[in-house]
């Protein structure tokens, strides 16, 4: 399966390197650049370095909360469409912002990177 947002880029944000590597080379594999960032200086470290599409983000990381890093990101002129994974159910995530479940089911995983960068494109 090849993204129609072939060539877009994707911050995967999450402090474990195993998931970083899976989601990197899932996306890698559909045409999408990755860029990884390990907590929420590094998505907007990474987002000040690129034009980004998609921020894909483990709901726990060290260092920025999660909701500061949001903030941060949405200041951004084009701010990128969110998407929150978390292995914690009793997190409460933002309203609005697209959550799913750890462990990540690729299947849905990748349904909804395609829907949020297809909304994406059709807004911009």
């Amino acid at each position: 399966m090849t993204f129609s947002g072939t060539g877009a880029t994707v911050i995967v944000a999450d402090d474990d390197a195993l998931i970083r590597m899976v989601l990197r080379r899932v996306l890698s594999q559909r045409g999408l650049n990755v860029v990884e960032a390990v907590d929420g200086a590094g998505v907007l470290s990474a987002a000040a370095r690129h034009p980004v599409d998609l921020l894909v983000t483990d709901a726990h990381m060290p260092g920025l909360p999660l909701l500061e890093t949001l903030k941060e990101i949405g200041q951004l002129d084009d701010a990128p469409a969110v998407l929150i994974l978390s292995g914690d159910s009793a997190t409460r995530m933002p309203s609005g912002v697209p959550f799913l479940a750890k462990p990540i089911d690729l299947d849905p995983f990748l349904e909804t990177v395609q829907l949020l960068l297809d909304r994406r494109a059709a807004a911009g």
